[in-house]
């Protein structure tokens, strides 16, 4: 799945596999909180502003549910630049699978 966050009030369709970062509505998964807290990060929102201004309000970062390692019980949630062409990861944090805990709280792996 793929997550764009940022302003409100769009419609999206809940199952829909992309969203642009004009819509904040997730659905009705369970890492979806955990995707708001990964946005509300200090060091992704200061990426997710310098990725607008370099851009000329043009881009912004999209959020990913990656896989699930059924070893480690775990998430990795990438954090992505659609740049038009292919996507630039910024981050990828990793998330226990039990409690939704941010593993790598700096998104680096």
């Amino acid at each position: 799945m793929l997550f764009s966050l940022g302003m409100q009030g769009q419609d999206v369709e809940k199952n829909k596999d992309t969203y642009d970062s004009k819509h904040l509505d997730i659905g009705d998964s369970l890492l979806g909180s955990v995707i708001v807290s990964i946005y509300n990060l200090p060091i992704v929102l200061k990426e997710e502003n310098m990725v607008d201004s370099l851009s000329n309000h043009t881009r912004r970062l999209n959020y990913r549910v990656g896989y699930y390692d059924s070893i480690k019980k775990q998430y990795s949630i990438y954090v992505a630049e659609d740049n038009g062409m292919s996507y630039y990861t910024h981050f990828i944090f990793y998330v226990d699978a039990k409690t939704l805990k941010i593993l790598n709280p700096d998104g680096r792996p």
